[in-house]
């Protein structure tokens, strides 16, 4: 757990190369002003950001906040299925929908807005696949994603606790009664 914690708060460097806009700007305007003048090309230019790794802290956030959701509603979870049942693809699959459909977000817990907007709905529409990005915003929350609030739309949520109820009743080693 050292290793993941580590490896999801470390800086990450953010490398973007272009075009320089503004010596290639200066060439159009003198090919304007002169029929004869050759347009050199632009020089490459290199633009480097520090951030941080988000998207993971956010996905085991929403992911820790809807397990304490569903062990609130009446689940006896003495055996740690619903942390298995969050794992599980097809549970998955519906809060990645939802995420990418703003019924699962995280909001600010003092002003209930919403936050990490981005980052939620990249990870609702590439879902695992979004842990391998991390987008830089140039605006950075100032909360992390463990202290924020879960806001989550009823429907969304009785859709990922029947997919929970699902894996728990095709997992369970409980003899029927």
């Amino acid at each position: 757990m050292k290793f993941y914690d580590q490896v999801m708060t470390q800086d990450i460097k953010q490398t973007k190369v272009s075009k320089d806009k503004v010596f290639a700007g200066e060439q159009q305007r003198r090919k304007e002003e002169d029929d004869n003048y050759v347009v050199k090309k632009a020089p490459m230019v290199v633009r480097q950001k520090m951030c941080k790794r988000k998207i993971g802290r956010i996905l085991y956030a929403v992911q820790s906040k809807l397990a304490e959701m569903l062990k609130k509603k009446s689940y006896d979870d003495d055996d740690g299925m619903i942390d298995n049942a969050l794992e599980d693809p097809n549970v998955r699959e519906a809060i990645y929908k939802n995420m990418a459909n703003k019924k699962i977000k995280l909001v600010h817990k003092d002003s209930n807005e919403p936050i990490y907007h981005r980052q939620t709905s990249m990870i609702g529409e590439k879902g695992d696949q979004a842990l391998n990005e991390s987008p830089c915003d140039d605006f950075e929350e100032d909360i992390e994603p463990h202290e924020a609030a879960l806001e989550v739309d009823e429907k969304a949520f009785e859709e990922v606790d029947a997919r929970v109820q699902e894996f728990i009743r095709s997992n369970s080693i409980k003899s029927p009664k």
